[in-house]
């Protein structure tokens, strides 16, 4: 059992924990990441400009991918999301 919580970066960046999920995801056998916005991104008071995922959120998944494919997203949303990353 794991738990990562990814807050959102101040500069853009990935937490130091990123590698510890890694290692996990390489050794397991499915990973589950939670994915969405935060009601700093997306809230009743006003709407997303974009209808991409964080680019931290993008990167996250596309680490996890190169280590692990079986991957399921649960993403939390409250208006449409561009889901072109499922393909990778």
């Amino acid at each position: 059992l794991f738990s990562l919580n990814i807050r959102e970066p101040e500069q853009g960046q990935l937490p130091d924990t990123l590698q510890e999920a890694l290692a996990l995801a390489k050794n397991s056998d499915v990973v589950v990441l939670g994915l969405g916005f935060s009601n700093r991104i997306e809230s009743e008071a006003f709407d997303r400009s974009e209808y991409q995922l964080p680019q931290e959120q993008l990167e996250l998944i596309s680490q996890i991918a190169k280590v692990n494919k079986n991957i399921i997203a649960i993403v939390n949303s409250g208006t449409p999301v561009d889901l072109n990353w499922d393909n990778q």
